[in-house]
């Protein structure tokens, strides 16, 4: 459990001043962001850590935004969870991960390594955003692209981005690429956050059957191909204003 702490002590629990940027209506700036994928054998025992952490000093101070996800779908990864750091810049990243960890963080830790087991790490870049945020309860799918012209795709994408389809999505649309995640093929995600599973796929019906969709797909499937799709449930979430 050695790499668990490796991963999470410092983009989790240092005390560092950072700004919240991640969940505002509408993405002003370029967000950055770890994702970390976990296996999970006792969930009640993460969420019960990750609220102990939360309710402690350091938790009540943390500057920064954290998501707990639990994965519903995911094809054939095992990965059972997985927790989203978001930071407002690429230098608050390096601040924060190269801080020592908290007492309470390091606390938090130790009751963690008997309940899971890291399998992957995504670093991200949010490029785009609106609506509905990834709260406890919400939904998000995520479609990971694999890219081959960037500048033929972006092109492309814009038009759909700014469509009364995308606009209309009932919860949040967001926009990025990887920094690094691996061997995996995805060099750009897009995801639709929503209330429940009813309202997620009745927005993506709604987009998938647009004008724009079909515009979209025409000019796109020259230079880029899906990779992923995955679905996930927000647990918990604490960030700076809360």
């Amino acid at each position: 459990m050695l790499k668990l702490v490796t991963l999470f002590a410092a983009t989790l629990f240092a005390s560092v001043s950072m700004a919240d940027d991640h969940m505002s209506q509408e993405l002003e700036s370029t967000v950055f962001g770890s994702s970390t994928a976990l296996v999970v054998s006792n969930p009640t025992a993460v969420v019960a850590a990750m609220n102990a952490f939360r309710a402690s000093d350091s938790g009540k101070n943390f500057p920064g935004n954290v998501l707990l996800n639990q994965i519903v779908a995911d094809g054939t990864n095992a990965a059972t969870h997985a927790i989203n750091v978001f930071y407002p810049s690429a230098a608050a990243m390096d601040v924060v991960q190269s801080s020592p960890p908290s007492a309470a963080g390091m606390q938090m830790l130790s009751t963690l390594q008997a309940s899971a087991d890291p399998t992957e790490r995504f670093v991200f870049r949010m490029q785009r955003g609106r609506g509905l945020a990834s709260e406890p309860g919400n939904l998000t799918l995520i479609i990971g692209l694999e890219v081959t012209d960037g500048a033929a795709f972006l092109k492309a994408f814009d038009k759909l981005w700014n469509s009364a389809a995308m606009k209309d999505f009932p919860g949040g649309t967001y926009f990025g690429d990887f920094m690094a995640d691996g061997d995996a093929p995805a060099t750009h995600w897009v995801s639709f956050v929503a209330k429940d599973m009813a309202s997620l796929s009745a927005g993506m019906d709604a987009v998938q059957g647009s004008k724009a969709m079909a515009a979209y797909l025409q000019d796109a499937n020259a230079f880029r191909k899906v990779t992923r799709n995955t679905i996930y449930r927000t647990v918990l979430s604490f960030r700076a204003d809360q």
